[in-house]
């Protein structure tokens, strides 16, 4: 995984995400950037473990770095 996805991933000035089980099966995740660049976007979704929760962020993540030419 790039470092700046790292980064962005471990900064809670850059972006703030939660992951949660469903009580119906499943893991949850939200994804929000805080930096002021990126202020206001947002991802979600379901999948079936916590870590392919954790993938899908750090994917998330790195697709709004490329949209923005900052990665």
């Amino acid at each position: 995984m790039n470092d700046l996805i790292e980064q962005w991933y471990n900064t809670k000035k850059k972006t703030y995400h939660r992951t949660w089980e469903l009580k119906q099966g499943g893991w949850c995740w939200c994804l929000f950037f805080t930096d002021e660049a990126l202020t206001g976007n947002y991802h979600t979704g379901v999948e079936d473990s916590e870590t392919l929760c954790e993938k899908e962020i750090k994917w998330s993540i790195g697709g709004e770095l490329k949209r923005r030419n900052l990665l």
